[in-house]
């Protein structure tokens, strides 16, 4: 973990960091500040169910909640869909003339809507509106006491000035009514008014509001959103309102068609009822009668009680006759059907269905027309309701006949019982049934007219109010959420491109990650060098990486098998790892510990080794391959300052070196050194690029292999793990070089940098580094020539 921070903290990431932090919330600050608010408003009503207020009818008494809560869903369902109907919307658009906005420009370029606090009121022609594709135009004072109006319309721009308000201007889209809102202060800046058509308006505003339905308390939650508190709580308001003055209109309109039906059987009943009433008084004044004769009793009693029977079947048969007038009349087709009192359950039901038909017909009928496909359906549905009532009434009169008969079949055998009863008495009870038959129809009649009435007189509201949409919930923008976006934003985008940075870094960077590539174990570490000179003063005790080589030493002489393992062979994989930097350097760090080192230059493609010490020779180890140069010790050069340090030459560059390497010169050489020096370094060529250190690795006891932070690439070490499990190379042990160690937090608060020439003739070459050799040969001798100075 600590690491992972460090990757993501170091060479100052950090400050990159908090300062993409900082900007991201900065940005976030302004944003939230020119940001207008968006609300959301909400308000709950409760829908009343009209069929619970006339009471319990027959279903609802055999029902087990199982059928009231499909109907009750489905009533919701339907007021839903009232609540969002277009005609409705249409009415909450007019009558708060939604189709014109009113804006005030803000500082950035956004507009915020004013709602009814603009200083104008602005009103277009109906004609022109209905036509209108939409239309942006502003409205600015231009002097003390004129207006400028001035916009486009279907690319066209006009300007025009009015001298003062109210005025009716003529613009390319219609004549406007233009004149100052009372109670609003004027205002400096121009307004601008955009106006739509009204159908598109509501289509917006369809696509706005929302619903959610309680089902266990009939309660409808509708929801709206806008920018302007007053707008969206008055959108809400006048809904509510239109939705409870349509249905209170629905109701009314029931009643009337009820009252108007009822006032006509009155009339007509009211007639026979007079008829029959004469009929008595004629008959009694003919036959001379006064009061009814009790001769025959129980029988009569008995006759009577199946002349009742007779009279409630006999009406029935009326109102079925009545009922089957009214729907075959061609007027009431459309027309809802009164509830007279048939008895028959399966009549009510279907009549029931095809009032509530009727009543769903009105709506959809306002916002359609007759050929609509809508409309088609439910006349379609009402043509087979009226079949399907027509049906039931002839089965229901069917019925009623049969009891009829029944009854009459009980009376002539009554009648035959009571044959002592006067032909006058009996005459007069056939004129006193039909007489009760009509009293009753007419009472009845009268009794409906009355619940109609009242019905008319106490019709409330579909909707109650539960609670209003005061000050709306502020949506957008979401303050703390767009702090927290703002913020992971202005986190995640430094981290992200650090992230990809590492991704696509092919290179290693320090100890860690060659330890993770591969098995071979590591060695040390070695810092940046800062300084020109590839030779570090390691007689100084405040150069870090003079501090670095000591410890190197010391690991080196724990790892040797000293005095039998005293040959290092120092090597990389491509030109300018710092092979030739690790050679010089821990030569010259073994040799100051008393220790006799010979530096060996056996890259002898491209020598570089002699010229960093400042020395010019001409002879070297290929001298002595080649067979010229038996004695080695005509070819070591000293060191100054360094006694102990001696240095061999590559020579003069051959043209077979890797055939050179294989003669047995090479192991003549190598035990001689090892008789007279304790350690014996080979400085050799990449083996990315040639295989020349292949073959010296016969001679050798200890590899150093040299790998660059920030230059060596990762497959670099994929060749190291080869070659170790080849056994190409024995004892092979890594180097890091060139590490950043302030850059990766590490202990040693040190680094540096060096920058040198290699480039091959052979085939393969080291690109030149800050300084030329003669340059790093300039300074090297200056470096020199003051130490001995002061010496």
């Amino acid at each position: 973990m600590r690491e992972l921070v460090y990757r993501y903290l170091r060479r100052g990431r950090w400050l990159g960091i908090t300062a993409s932090v900082a900007v991201s919330l900065i940005v976030c600050y302004f944003y939230l500040k020119f940001q207008y608010p968006v609300y959301e408003f909400t308000t709950s009503v409760l829908v009343i169910d009209p069929k619970e207020s006339e009471g319990m009818n027959v279903l609802a008494a055999l029902d087990n909640t199982s059928f009231t809560a499909a109907r009750k869903r489905n009533m919701l369902s339907n007021e839903v869909e009232l609540i969002k109907s277009q005609p409705l919307m249409q009415k909450v658009v007019n009558k708060l003339e939604l189709h014109t906005n009113y804006y005030l420009k803000g500082v950035l370029g956004n507009y915020q809507e004013i709602y009814n606090n603009a200083p104008y009121y602005v009103k277009l022609d109906t004609l022109s509106l209905n036509n209108l594709d939409q239309v942006a135009f502003t409205i600015a004072p231009e002097n003390e006491h004129g207006y400028r109006i001035e916009g486009e319309y279907h690319n066209e721009k006009f300007k025009v000035d009015a001298i003062s308000l109210p005025t009716i201007v003529k613009l390319p889209f219609g004549n406007l009514f233009i004149k100052l809102r009372g109670g609003v202060s004027p205002l400096d800046h121009p307004v601008e008014i955009r106006i739509k058509r009204p159908a598109d308006v509501v289509g917006d505003m369809l696509s706005q509001i929302k619903t959610d339905v309680d089902q266990t308390s009939d309660r409808v939650n509708i929801s709206l959103q806008s920018g302007n508190i007053r707008k969206g709580n008055d959108i809400l308001k006048v809904l509510v309102e239109r939705y409870n003055e349509d249905a209170i209109a629905q109701i009314n309109m029931s009643a009337v068609n009820t009252t108007r039906f009822i006032n006509d059987r009155l009339a007509l009943i009211t007639k026979e009822l007079g008829e029959v009433e004469h009929n008595v008084e004629d008959f009694k004044q003919t036959n001379q009668l006064t009061d009814i004769t009790s001769e025959a009793g129980v029988f009569v009693a008995r006759n009577n009680e199946y002349k009742d029977k007779q009279i409630e079947l006999e009406t029935q048969l009326s109102l079925v006759k009545f009922l089957d007038e009214f729907i075959k009349n061609p007027a009431n087709n459309y027309s809802l059907i009164p509830n007279i009192g048939v008895t028959d359950a399966g009549v009510q039901s279907v009549v029931q269905s095809y009032n509530e038909l009727i009543t769903k017909r009105e709506p959809v009928l306002r916002s359609s027309s007759e050929e609509g496909p809508q409309v088609k359906a439910i006349n379609q549905q009402l043509k087979y309701y009226r079949s399907a009532i027509l049906t039931g009434i002839v089965s229901f009169r069917k019925g009623l006949m049969v009891s009829l008969n029944d009854l009459k079949a009980l009376d002539q055998k009554t009648s035959a019982r009571i044959k002592e009863v006067p032909r006058q008495e009996r005459e007069f009870l056939e004129i006193q049934r039909q007489q009760k038959i009509k009293e009753n129809l007419y009472i009845f009649l009268l009794q409906k007219r009355e619940e109609t009435a009242l019905t008319m007189a106490v019709a409330i509201p579909r909707a109650r109010v539960v609670k209003y949409s005061d000050g709306g919930v502020q949506i957008a923008p979401d303050s703390h959420k767009l702090w927290i976006y703002f913020f992971l934003f202005g986190l995640g985008l430094p981290l992200l491109i650090i992230y990809l940075k590492e991704m696509l870094n092919t290179n290693i960077e320090s100890r860690n990650d060659v330890e993770k590539l591969s098995k071979v174990p590591v060695l040390s570490e070695l810092g940046h060098n800062k300084t020109d000179c590839i030779l570090l003063n390691h007689l100084s005790q405040s150069d870090s990486n003079a501090e670095l080589f000591r410890l190197l030493r010391t690991k080196l002489q724990l790892s040797l098998d000293y005095p039998k393992e005293k040959v290092l062979m120092v090597t990389s994989t491509v030109p300018g790892e710092g092979k030739t930097y690790v050679s010089i350097n821990l030569a010259t760090s073994l040799s100051i510990a008393d220790k006799k080192v010979l530096l060996i230059g056996l890259d002898l493609r491209k020598p570089k080794l002699i010229e960093y010490f400042g020395i010019k020779t001409k002879v070297g180890v290929t001298n002595l391959l080649s067979g010229n140069e038996p004695d080695y010790k005509k070819l070591v050069v000293g060191v100054p300052d360094y006694p102990n340090l001696d240095v061999m030459a590559s020579g003069a560059i051959p043209p077979n070196p890797n055939e050179l390497l294989q003669r047995g010169h090479l192991e003549v050489l190598i035990e001689q050194a090892k008789k007279d020096y304790d350690y014996v370094i080979l400085d050799t060529a990449p083996v990315g690029a040639v295989s020349d250190t292949l073959h010296i690795n016969r001679v050798s006891d200890m590899v150093i292999y040299v790998c660059r932070a920030n230059y060596s690439n990762k497959q670099n070490i994929t060749l190291v793990n080869r070659i170790n499990g080849e056994r190409a190379l024995s004892n092979i042990y890594l180097l890091v070089n060139d590490v950043d160690f302030d850059s990766l937090h590490y202990y040693y608060n040190r680094s540096y940098h060096y920058g040198y020439g290699y480039g091959y003739g052979y085939g393969y070459g080291y690109g030149h580094g800050k300084d030329s050799a003669d340059e790093q040969r300039r300074k090297h001798r200056t470096r020199w020539q003051k130490m001995i100075g002061k010496r």
